[in-house]
Formats: structure tokens, C-alpha cells, sequence
């Protein structure tokens, strides 16, 4: 016969049959596509502390053997040792600010910031500076004051919304509660795309510690070697490199890792339940196919029309999945993600393919059933002997 055989027949004729596997398929995309989104709170929040903000503002910290300071134990010498640490840090700081690709560079205290995303945490630092460097400070960074006043005493911070609910904080209150040695009053709120924040030290704070570059430079360590200061482990440089290779070793990999076993075993599972029901299905059109076959259908014909029908589920499967991805996305962002301070990316490439390869997998291995029961099919004279 010429003519093919219609999938969408059979379809309308056994929507429940078609039902359990579109169902299986749809709940495999949507859980694949909904942990990608998920864990890509981590990888977008730590991005925006390692990758994006580091290509703007970047933190040195230098060991005393760095700064050439001898450290004795004597107590009546700490405050002339913290002084030959402060003026040291500054020589080094104004000359980092002569180089090419540096805007300005400041010598600083620090508020330790920590942003919790859904795995892990994220380390960075909030500048304390005197209260005339804090609006220039603001104008490098893109921030904007948008509610609240600027910080006017010791103490007292102004931070972005993100980092503010991160933290569970609010204006009035204190960031860092939790650690009352670095608990600072929050008086400002910010709008700024990053994790960023700013204020006065508390009256304590004498020991600067810190250098803080405005620049594009990557490779800080660079340009301390053309300072003749040569960083070991007892320095901490929060560059570029820095949070490329935390990116790298501690959280992407991780992430990678961890995914791979969930998405494997999903996969497999997926695959048992089809193979099983797809088995089942096959076996109950035994006497159909061999009716089909028997009245002058090609086996080619059969397999096309099988095949329409699995296109048929996996279509219908990838549609409602996407709906309930697309209402779960959104709901999730509004009460779940935008709370917490998390930032998040709408669409993931990286499970989109993962869906696409699961998909072409399951799809190449229901071809195993479809071709036994091709060759079981025999003429119709033949039906009453077969023993499948």
C-alpha cells in the first residue's frame, strides 16, 4: 500500500495509554530544567562577587613580611607597629595608583560581607572609608542611593537590597547581627546590579589592612611585582584571577559534579519506566500491526507510524513541560529567589541541553522494543501460532 498509516488514530483512541508516558517525559523535563535553575542561584550569585564585581574594585591584603614590617611581641610596641603597617600600606597603595589601568586606589578597613546562596556562601568585603571618600566611592561602583541617608557617623553603612535580604537585615537595623565584632548599622539602601555596600569604621578600627583599587586589571599580583613585592601565602589578593579560580575549583565544579550523578540517575529511572511501559504497549498491538501487515502495510510503514507516535508524546511532553516550567520559574523567582537577595538566569542553556541529549537518548533506546516487535509481525494466517 501506498498510502501511511495515521499515528494521531491511535492517539485519540488511547489518550490514557499516551498520558503515562507524556507524563513521565514532562515531569523529566521539568525536574532537569527546574534543578539547573535552581543551582544556577549559586553560580550567578558567586559570579556577581568573583567575576563581575573583581573587574572593577579589587582587595589586597599583605602579610607583614610584604609590607617589610617586623612584627615584635611586645605589647607596648603594637601601636607603633600598626602605624608602620598603616603607612606602609598607604606608600604601596599610592604607588599601585600610578599604574596604567588604575583609577584610584584607597586604603581602607573592611566589613566581611557574606552572601549564602542556595549551596555554599560567598565571601567578599564592604570598604570603610572616611565619610568624604564614600561618594566617590559610590560613582565608581554604579551605586545609587535610593532610600535611607548616606552613613554619617562610625558605624554605620550603606548597602544594596540584594545583600540586605541576603542577610535578613533592614534599614535601621544591623548587618552582620550575628557577629556583633563586625555588626554595622544599616542607614542607606543602594540600587547597584552587585553585592556591594560602603560606610564609616567603627571607632576601633585604627588598623587600615586593606588596599582597594579602582580598575579593569585581571592579574593584580602582576602589578605588585613591578613593585618588587612579591605575594605569598600569607597575602590575599581578591582580583579577577582570584574568582575565576574559585569559580572554577569550588563551586562549578562541585555543581557539575553533584548534577551529573542526580541528572544520570533520573535518566536511568526514566529509562526503566518507558522501556517497561513502551514493552507493554507494543506487546498488547501484537495482533494489530500483524492485521496491518497482513492486509499490505510495509513493516516500514508500521515503524513509521510508531515513530510518529513517540515524536507525538515527546512533543506533547517538551509543551507542557515548558508551561510548567515557565509558571514555576516565575513563582520561584518571586518567592523563593528575589527574598533572599539570589540572582538567577530565566533561561539555562546547560540544562537545555541536557534535556536535549536525555531526550535523544530515551528516544534511541525505545527503538530496542519497536524493532523486536517488528520482526515478531507475521501475516494474519500466522497470528494464532505466534507465541509473543
Amino acid at each position: 500500500m501506498s498510502q501511511s498509516l495515521s499515528a494521531m488514530m491511535y492517539i485519540r483512541n488511547n489518550k490514557h495509554r499516551i498520558a503515562v508516558p507524556v507524563v513521565s517525559l514532562c515531569l523529566c523535563l521539568v525536574l532537569t530544567y527546574l534543578t539547573g535553575f535552581l543551582l544556577s542561584t549559586t553560580e550567578i550569585s558567586c559570579a556577581s562577587v568573583y567575576l563581575e564585581s573583581t573587574q572593577f574594585m579589587q582587595f589586597i591584603s599583605l602579610s607583614d613580611q610584604s609590607l617589610g614590617v617586623k612584627t615584635t611581641m611586645d605589647p607596648s610596641e603594637i601601636k607603633k607597629e600598626i602605624s608602620r603597617r598603616n603607612e606602609k600600606t598607604e606608600e604601596i597603595a599610592a604607588l599601585l595608583a600610578q599604574h596604567d589601568g588604575i583609577q584610584t586606589a584607597y586604603t581602607a578597613n573592611f566589613l566581611t560581607a557574606e552572601i549564602s546562596p542556595a549551596i555554599g556562601r560567598a565571601d567578599t568585603f564592604f570598604p570603610l572609608l572616611e565619610k568624604e571618600e564614600l561618594p566617590s566611592l559610590l560613582s565608581y561602583s554604579g551605586a545609587a542611593l535610593v532610600e535611607g541617608r548616606m552613613p554619617e557617623k562610625p558605624g554605620e553603612i550603606v548597602i544594596d537590597r540584594a545583600s540586605m535580604n541576603n542577610d535578613g537585615s533592614e534599614l535601621g537595623g544591623y548587618y552582620n547581627y550575628t557577629n556583633y565584632l563586625e555588626s554595622y548599622r544599616i542607614v542607606g539602601i543602594l540600587d547597584s546590579d552587585l553585592y556591594f555596600g560602603c560606610g564609616i569604621p567603627a571607632e576601633d578600627q585604627s588598623d587600615i589592612k586593606i588596599i582597594i583599587l579602582i580598575s579593569n586589571i585581571k592579574d593584580i599580583a602582576a602589578e605588585l611585582e613591578k613593585e618588587n613585592i612579591h605575594p605569598g601565602t600569607g597575602d590575599m589578593i581578591f582580583d579577577y584571577n582570584y574568582g575565576k579560580e574559585i569559580m572554577q575549583n569550588q563551586i562549578q565544579n562541585a555543581i557539575s559534579t553533584s548534577t551529573s550523578y542526580m541528572y544520570g540517575g533520573v535518566l536511568i529511572i526514566l529509562l526503566l519506566l518507558l522501556m517497561v511501559i513502551y514493552t507493554m504497549y507494543l506487546r498488547e498491538r501484537h495482533n494489530e500491526w500483524c492485521l496491518y501487515y497482513s492486509i499490505g502495510f510495509s513493516k516500514m510503514s508500521i515503524y513509521l507510524s510508531a515513530m510518529r507516535e513517540l515524536l507525538f508524546t515527546f512533543g506533547a511532553a517538551v509543551l507542557a513541560g515548558t508551561a510548567v516550567i515557565i509558571v514555576s520559574v516565575v513563582l520561584l523567582k518571586y518567592f523563593a529567589i528575589d527574598p533572599y537577595g539570589l540572582k538567577c538566569r530565566y533561561f539555562d542553556m546547560n540544562s537545555i541541553q541536557t534535556i536535549l541529549c536525555s531526550y535523544s537518548f530515551l528516544l534511541g533506546m525505545l527503538q530496542i522494543p519497536v524493532q523486536y516487535a517488528l520482526s515478531r509481525i507475521r501475516t494474519i494466517d500466522a497470528m494464532e501460532d505466534d507465541l509473543y
